[in-house]
């Protein structure tokens, strides 16, 4: 009978403690600050200063799934600098291994938390409008984008980021997002837009390698754990 309660609570305590579950529970209690949504800036900016995080996408076995990806990924190509426009709250980041990163976000707050968990590795960390003010054309091996462009409602906002993003590289764009166009006005700061071929009619220059499927992959109305996001590998073609 000891024997039998010490197994039944062994198993209880692992199940409790599997990363799966681990995710569902924050799924359903993640920090999401109660914030009114005026625009993306004001709701983001906002949202990080009273005490709201980058969201269930950052944590987690999401989380897990994105830096084994992003790792992997960065060693296959050979990437040794890479750029992340939307570098958030740094939870993400902290499971990446880079040689030279540089994390940009539109929240000082932000900034600042990066600076001081992971500026000891090395990595550089810059407020957007600061970053704007350096020369940076083509100066790293990838740009990355984790979950931030289907978060971008105004248009101009949202071609001026794509911008930032493929000019800041010499070659590769890593771009976590959905990749399909909707809009639901009652989640004001989601809108899903079809950035490949945005991307296609803008910057010709660029083109679309792979497509990674997502093990975590649901439909964007859809209340079960997972993502609506996947990996898109984009590189530039040669002069």
């Amino acid at each position: 009978m000891r024997l039998r309660s010490t197994i039944k609570h062994t198993l209880a305590r692992m199940v409790r403690n599997s990363s799966l579950l681990s995710g569902l529970k924050r799924h359903y209690t993640s920090r999401r600050a109660t914030v009114r949504y005026q625009n993306s800036q004001q709701y983001w900016q906002e949202r990080y200063a009273v005490g709201g995080d980058s969201g269930e996408g950052s944590y987690g076995p999401l989380a897990r799934y994105k830096a084994d990806f992003i790792n992997g990924f960065c060693k296959k190509m050979k990437c040794e600098s890479v750029i992340e426009f939307g570098c958030g709250d740094g939870n993400q980041l902290s499971l990446l291994k880079m040689d030279r990163y540089t994390g940009v976000d539109i929240s000082e707050k932000c900034i600042n938390e990066c600076r001081k968990k992971l500026g000891t590795r090395g990595y550089e960390f810059h407020v957007l409008g600061d970053y704007r003010k350096l020369e940076t054309y083509e100066s790293f091996d990838m740009a990355m984008s984790l979950d931030v462009i289907y978060h971008l409602v105004e248009d101009d906002v949202y071609l001026q980021y794509l911008d930032d993003l493929l000019n800041a590289t010499r070659q590769h764009a890593l771009i976590y997002a959905s990749n399909f166009e909707h809009y639901d006005e009652s989640l004001p700061h989601v809108k899903h837009r079809g950035f490949v071929k945005d991307i296609a009619q803008i910057y010709p220059q660029w083109e679309l390698v792979t497509v990674f499927a997502n093990p975590f992959l649901k439909q964007h109305d859809s209340r079960e754990y997972g993502s609506f996001a996947q990996f898109h590998h984009l590189r530039k073609q040669a002069a």
